[in-house]
């Protein structure tokens, strides 16, 4: 698979296909593709776009946005009776970066996805431009207890998802179903490249519809080497700031997000 650089064309694409799955180890270079390309992309369409900034990776970078920063002492467990933040947040286009030590970070995370929640099941949003959800907490995709529930909740209430994830194997099978588009880095867990392996393919127009034929085998008997297993090898050998990008009914693309670095 030729390297080639992402461009302006790819993020089209990518803001076009659906809801997104950016996957990949920590460091591996998704939130720098978030910050360099999509939410600029995102802002530039004009519509309207969330963006739930974990660990102040993306800051106060993308031109056009608007930027909340909150901190225990403002929004958290350390201020219960502190107005949530999430119908302001929902209105319009904002970048929500939670800014406090890693313990209270990880609480406050959950305190404001679980209020963007019941936001959205009270006050059901009306009719209106397009709307993104951008969720940028890769470390705790799977072990937020609201994670899942507001990704679907969103879905309903006509977001598109962009979401990165550190461990795509532990996302519930329905929740990890409702991407139609991946992007992939690299990543050192074979469970991990599996499952991020056998989504791409899923999107790739030259690939035939799956069979419940056996593996074939080679004449010692071993297994031959299939299109998943060739992925999974690819996959293992990305650097850093290189991805594979699957969109639906596309060809893969290996692309460098960074030809710079």
């Amino acid at each position: 698979m030729n390297l080639a650089v992402w461009t302006p064309k790819h993020t089209q694409a990518v803001i076009g296909a659906g809801h997104v799955l950016i996957s990949g180890a920590a460091g591996a270079g998704k939130s720098h593709l978030l910050r360099e390309a999509i939410l600029p992309g995102l802002v530039a369409s004009g519509a309207q776009v969330l963006v739930i900034d974990y660990a102040d990776v993306i800051g106060a970078k993308i031109p056009g946005l608007r930027r909340e920063v909150y901190g225990e002492e403002t929004f958290g467990v350390s201020s219960p009776n502190a107005a949530s933040p999430a119908p302001d947040l929902l209105q319009s286009s904002a970048l929500a970066t939670l800014a406090c030590a890693r313990p209270g970070r990880d609480a406050m995370c959950d305190l404001l996805l679980r209020s963007l929640y019941y936001e959205l099941t009270k006050h059901p949003l009306t009719p209106g431009p397009r709307r993104y959800l951008v969720v940028d907490i890769s470390h705790q995709s799977s072990a937020l207890s609201t994670f899942g529930i507001l990704l679907r909740t969103a879905v309903q209430s006509g977001f598109t998802l962009i979401v990165t994830c550190q461990s795509p194997s532990t996302l519930d099978d329905d929740l990890f179903a409702l991407f139609h588009a991946h992007i992939d880095f690299y990543h050192f867990f074979k469970r991990c490249l599996k499952a991020m392996a056998q989504a791409l393919l899923a999107t790739d127009v030259t690939q035939p519809a799956p069979s419940d034929r056996p593996m074939p085998l080679n004449h010692f008997g071993q297994p031959l080497a299939t299109p998943g297993s060739q992925l999974v090898t690819e996959l293992s050998r990305l650097k850093v700031g290189e991805c594979i990008l699957g969109i639906p009914r596309h060809r893969l693309e290996k692309l460098k997000v960074n030809p710079w670095g």
